[in-house]
């Protein structure tokens, strides 16, 4: 009797290994000092990896995607039931701040970023992997929020660079205030970003930003929504909205000398 009973548990433990578990999300994932939330859309531990020494290494895995609600939240990520209302496959490895960055304070985020991916891979539909992104925080009275107010994204196959600057995504889409499409192009090894910041929704606001020590964008107005509660920062790899091409090889990207302060 103990023997079937072992061996009814050792089938079960094996159907649910076989299971895809959901996306993770990892509260607390302490970082160089800092107290972070780890989303990914395969397993934190596998895709988010401490290096020591402030570096960080995430794995974008373009493959085996486990449904869930990685991210905080959203039920499109790795969706492969396309709808209107789900854009599809969602494929991120990030990290995010804890505490908000609040608006209306002059703020500079600096960052070394490489890609040491195995294959280039065949070119990302629309603009490819957002490697870092400010998204204000969401409110009780908006709980869809009003999406991202800007991100750089990163094409690994065409190494072209873009960013954008859109406070109204649910009003005008894929509207963007910087003016020029591509802005830069990753070089080999580390590449060195700074953005400087005013995040506000009044005119005096302001976002610079700069790539290997050459401003790529240097835009003042108006930057955000309002957002009481303040805005988040995002690192890593987060690739939207069915835009991974069929066999696309998974990517590994490194981030070191993180840093956010008021100027």
């Amino acid at each position: 009797m103990r023997l079937q009973y072992f061996l009814l548990g050792t089938i079960i433990a094996g159907l649910f290994l076989n299971f895809p578990a959901e996306a993770d999300v990892v509260k607390n994932f302490y970082w160089n000092g800092a107290v972070y939330e780890a989303s990914s859309t395969n397993s934190v531990a596998k895709t988010v990896k401490d290096k020591g020494n402030g570096l960080i290494e995430f794995d974008l895995i373009s493959r085996d995607c486990q449904w869930g609600v990685g991210g905080g939240g959203h039920a499109d990520d790795c969706d492969k039931n396309y709808t209107v209302d789900h854009p599809g496959d969602v494929f991120r490895s990030q990290i995010r701040l804890e505490k908000p960055f609040t608006q209306n304070v002059d703020m500079e985020f600096s960052f070394k970023f490489q890609d040491i991916s195995e294959d280039d891979g065949l070119g990302y539909k629309a603009i490819g992997i957002t490697i870092f992104e400010l998204y204000p925080a969401w409110t009780a009275s908006d709980p869809l929020g009003q999406g991202p107010v800007h991100h750089i994204w990163y094409d690994p196959k065409s190494k072209n660079i873009f960013a954008d600057s859109n406070w109204q995504i649910y009003k005008c889409g894929s509207c963007n205030n910087i003016p020029g499409y591509i802005l830069s192009k990753m070089s080999d090894g580390w590449n060195t970003f700074v953005i400087q910041t005013n995040q506000t929704d009044k005119k005096n606001g302001y976002l610079k930003i700069t790539h290997n020590g050459r401003v790529i964008v240097d835009l003042k107005g108006k930057t955000s929504y309002k957002a009481p509660q303040g805005y988040k920062a995002w690192w890593g790899a987060y690739v939207c909205c069915s835009f991974t091409k069929e066999g696309e090889p998974d990517h590994r990207f490194q981030f070191k000398d993180i840093i956010n302060r008021r100027i």
